[in-house]
Formats: structure tokens, sequence, C-alpha cells
């Protein structure tokens, strides 16, 4: 995951950036920038505990001008469900869309990164969601199911 992140975000083959001898170094290269510089609001917005790989102290010095995690949606939504991950999706999501409202009325654009968490084992459904099942008849032939 992290490797992906900061090689999309930061256009850089060093991973983990933020834990090397660049991580508290601002990042003139770093892809936020060019939102920030455009006079957008950068928020880093994820499930995930924020000193997570330093993210809450680092990712400031690379364009992000707020970091959300694990304790400011848990504060905002007391009864979210937690996994060993962090916070559900559902949460994050719900939190995003607070952050995209408050900003409606200020007439200043919003970029919002958001990392993920739930697709990570163990799996589990949401809270008071329901899943259907998946017909793998229904499937495409192409698709291997027997592993050979």
């Amino acid at each position: 995951t992290f490797p992906s992140l900061e090689g999309l975000l930061f256009d850089t083959p060093i991973s983990p950036i933020s834990q090397s001898i660049y991580g508290r170094k601002e990042l003139s290269f770093s892809q936020i920038r060019a939102f920030k510089e455009a006079g957008y609001r950068t928020i880093f917005l994820t499930g995930c505990p924020e000193p997570w790989r330093q993210i809450n102290d680092t990712f400031k010095f690379y364009g992000f001008e707020e970091i959300y995690g694990q304790a400011a949606i848990g504060e905002k939504f007391p009864n979210a469900e937690k996994s060993p991950w962090g916070i559900g999706d559902k949460w994050m999501f719900k939190f995003a869309e607070d952050l995209l409202k408050e900003a409606e009325g200020t007439g200043r654009p919003v970029f919002i990164m958001m990392l993920s968490t739930t697709n990570h084992p163990p799996f589990k459904v949401p809270d008071g969601e329901q899943v259907s099942k998946v017909d793998i008849s229904k499937l495409p032939k192409t698709i291997n199911l027997e592993g050979s």
C-alpha cells in the first residue's frame, strides 16, 4: 500500500519516504503541491491510525494541510465499527462528506485524498450492512476458478 501511495502522491521511488532522512523535508516534486499552489484546501483522510507510517507528522511537509484518521473519525462518530486496521470506510466517507459540506460555502476548492482500510483481512461487512451472495456461475468463463 505505502510504496504505491507515496509513488502516486509524491512522485518518489523512495519508500517509505516518511521514515527516511527525507521524512520531514519539504518535497518540491510532490503532486499535492500543485493543488495547494492552485488554492485548494489539501486533505489526507484515512480510517487508519494517524501515526501509521508517521503520516500525521510527515504528510504536512509534502503539501497536505490537514490529516485526519482513526482518532478524528472516531471522535466525530463514536459508534463507528473498528477493525485491526482502523475505522471502517463507511465512516471515512461520512467524514469526507462532512468536510465537503463544510467547504461548500467557503468558495475554496478542496482536494481530499482518501486511503481505504476496509480491503484488508479480516474482511468484515460493516455494521448494519447487507451483502448479496455472488453467483459464480454468472462470472465470465475466462476466470480460472479451479486454480489450474
